[in-house]
């Protein structure tokens, strides 16, 4: 049984990757790789809509992110 955690990090600047989602309760991590890469699927897809509505300017790229592991025990 696997204990690892992923994570969706974000470049803020100069290489600085920052785990930047989060819920009620704190940080997200995912119990797989793939539940990670379809919340930031989800994420960029709600972004792209927030623009055709109107409620963006823009959407961040895709490339802005990473799916990482964050803890592995």
């Amino acid at each position: 049984m696997s204990l690892s955690k992923w994570e969706i990090q974000q470049n803020l600047i100069h290489d600085n990757w920052q785990n930047t989602f989060e819920n009620e309760t704190g940080l997200l991590t995912f119990e797989t790789k793939e539940e990670a890469e379809a919340e930031l699927t989800d994420f960029l897809h709600d972004c792209n809509e927030a623009v055709n509505d109107g409620f963006l300017t823009d959407c961040p790229d895709r490339s802005e992110f990473r799916i990482c592991l964050a803890v592995s025990l």
